[in-house]
């Protein structure tokens, strides 16, 4: 799972207890980029100085989703305001981007790859601490004077209750799963961020997110 189901607890009225889950190990950190079509700015200085004068549309898949979280963080760090348009997710995002229908969007790399390689939209920084492997040329946000991050993670998780014995074996077998050369070459070419964490870390970064969505959306 993914932040969804942090989200999906916090905001919906469900039947989800996020302390029926046991975290296991996060595999991915789905770095959001800032997208937008390829004729339009070319630096992340000439978009924030676009948005200062205008209120630009962004497309997200909804408020409390995860890439409108991640809309709403960057237009706090560069304290200006978007005009937020809903989608359903990040394929009609990115066609209404290549479309002009939205100056931006927030999306990971593996959603948005065919159409930078068609050279319809462009990215322009990243929302992480760290440059990505498959742009290594775009700054993050941080480098260009946004001090802003925000990662989309996805991990696997099992229910509550299961001893330390069975998660410390499932470390080790997620361990070398993740750091295998037939899953790293995948993830590689599939343009996916790989970031692993053990069951222990992993645990403690779930309840860090909890606190950091309930303060987000409530």
């Amino acid at each position: 799972n993914s932040q969804t189901l942090v989200t999906t607890a916090l905001t919906t009225v469900t039947s989800i207890d996020l302390e029926q889950f046991q975290p296991v190990a996060q595999v991915v950190e789905d770095t959001g980029l800032v997208f937008v079509k390829s004729d339009t700015w070319a630096s992340m200085d000439e978009f924030a100085a676009a948005a200062r004068e205008n209120t630009l549309l962004v497309a997200t898949n909804g408020t409390t989703a995860l890439w409108g979280v991640a809309a709403s963080k960057l237009a706090g760090a560069m304290d200006v305001e978007f005009e937020y348009i809903p989608y359903d997710s990040g394929t009609p995002m990115l066609t209404a981007l290549a479309a002009g229908e939205v100056d931006m969007c927030i999306v990971n790399p593996a959603e948005a790859a065919s159409l930078v390689a068609a050279g319809k939209i462009v990215p322009l920084a990243v929302m992480s601490d760290h440059r990505l492997d498959a742009y290594p040329g775009v700054p993050t946000c941080q480098e260009v004077g946004i001090d802003v991050t925000y990662a989309v993670w996805r991990g696997v998780f099992t229910k509550a209750g299961v001893s330390e014995e069975i998660l410390n074996i499932l470390d080790e077998a997620f361990a070398l799963a993740v750091e295998s050369e037939e899953f790293t070459e995948y993830c590689t070419n599939a343009s996916i961020p790989l970031r692993y964490r053990n069951h222990t870390e992993f645990t403690q970064f779930i309840q860090d997110e909890i606190a950091f969505y309930s303060e987000q959306l409530g």
